[in-house]
């Protein structure tokens, strides 16, 4: 396939379990450079591009070939956007870049967190500082088709962002009350 500087592409996986995506959470309220790093693997993702240089065209094709074993960043292009990510299949924590806490204390610290998810963490001065979305080896690239989404799929996918946004939203209700 020829790829072409400003024309719109979908790119996702060519195999399961390679879509992975890298989320840094600092803790703003006491100390950021407190970082912890949430990776969750996906059994699928799927992305808009648009490259805008010769360089991204080349990182699409190198990626597109049977050999490719390295990863795409989806962050090194300056026109991308998530389409969406399917089945997520794993939850790694990373601690060691959180030092506020140590021996016990982060131990208890950690026990809390892995009850009560990534919220507890949003609600104790953590705020999601970058996320990084890579696809791990061969990808597929397709010219992004325009069709219109029927009715069930557009519906579910409206369903399921505005519950996310209001169990946020209730959250930040929560929050604010206190002050």
């Amino acid at each position: 396939m020829n790829i072409e500087i400003g024309k719109t592409y979908q790119v996702s996986n060519k195999y399961k379990k390679c879509y992975v995506e890298y989320e840094y959470l600092k803790n703003y309220d006491t100390d950021p450079m407190d970082t912890v790093v949430i990776e969750t693997g996906w059994r699928s993702g799927n992305w808009f591009v648009t490259p805008q240089e010769e360089h991204e065209v080349e990182m699409l094709v190198e990626a597109m070939a049977d050999d490719f074993e390295d990863e795409l960043e989806m962050n090194d292009f300056s026109e991308a956007e998530m389409i969406d990510s399917w089945d997520g299949c794993w939850d790694d924590w990373d601690w060691t870049g959180y030092k506020s806490k140590e021996g016990e204390e982060l131990e208890e610290f950690i026990e809390e967190v892995q009850e009560e998810g990534m919220f507890y963490l949003l609600d104790n001065g953590f705020d999601t500082d970058e996320c990084i979305c890579v696809f791990q080896g061969q990808v597929i690239v397709e010219p992004k088709v325009e069709k219109a989404m029927n009715g069930s799929s557009y519906s579910r996918l409206a369903h399921q962002s505005n519950m996310q946004l209001r169990i946020y939203e209730k959250k930040l209700k929560e929050n604010n009350k206190g002050e």
